[in-house]
């Protein structure tokens, strides 16, 4: 059994796994083992996805099918099936567009507070929560609490919460400080335009490098030309 049981997400993006796989083996100094979960809804790269894993021999899971491929429902299913009964004393989800860029590791980061990751807030509710694209904890922190990656559902769709939201009575008592931090911010790869970060930048998770529109939900200009540079900065690590 390994110390660290990571979980990553696909969705539709071959690519993404085998780098993030690569990636993983080349940077990640944890002794660890992955799981991909697919979520992907076109058959073919399905199978590209699971030949990826087979090649590299990364166990390969099959998300259940629900309505919209929900994220949310392959990350409880994730936790359920497959971190909860690991037995590795840590855990992890990774967002399939979320690789270590450098040399880490994050058992030593995850002992600080007893989670590592991103926080993120809830605004209508304030609630504090950990993004499951980079999330650790420990099984001693949890303690055998409730983990669910649903989003918070408010009174009006306006006020739902993301992916993940779900989990904030595991933080509602932390004090956020005491987790590890490590420099977060933003890096341009092309000229800003009005579409926002997911157009014109990735983010710097520490670490980690995410490339924050990996699944092409957000609508941009020229996104065969975003594509690209992201592939190349990722080709170069």
């Amino acid at each position: 059994m390994s110390e660290l049981a990571l979980v990553s997400v696909a969705f539709n993006r071959p690519l993404l796994i085998s780098h993030q796989i690569r990636l993983l083996r080349k940077y990640l100094k944890d002794d660890y083992t992955l799981t991909v979960v697919d979520n992907s809804s076109e058959p073919k790269l399905i199978h590209q996805i699971m030949a990826i894993c087979a090649g590299t021999g990364t166990p390969y899971v099959r998300a259940p099918t629900s309505k919209g491929q929900e994220h949310y429902d392959a990350l409880n299913y994730a936790w359920r099936e497959i971190l909860e009964p690991s037995g590795a004393p840590y855990v992890g989800t990774l967002d399939h567009d979320v690789f270590p860029a450098t040399e880490t590791t994050v058992i030593d980061k995850i002992n600080k507070a007893g989670f590592y990751g991103v926080g993120q807030r809830h605004s209508p509710t304030n609630h504090l929560y950990l993004w499951p694209g980079l999330w650790f904890a420990s099984r001693q922190w949890i303690a055998g609490r409730e983990v669910n990656f649903d989003g918070i559902r408010g009174e009006h769709k306006r006020d739902d919460g993301d992916t993940g939201s779900a989990n904030w009575p595991l933080f509602a008592d932390v004090d956020w400080s005491d987790m590890f931090q490590g420099h977060f911010g933003y890096e341009a790869i092309r000229p800003p335009d009005d579409y926002g970060l997911q157009s014109w930048a990735v983010e710097r998770l520490g670490d980690f490098l995410h490339l924050s529109n990996g699944s092409g939900w957000m609508a941009i200009p020229h996104p065969e030309q975003r594509e690209r540079l992201c592939l190349e900065m990722l080709e170069q690590l």
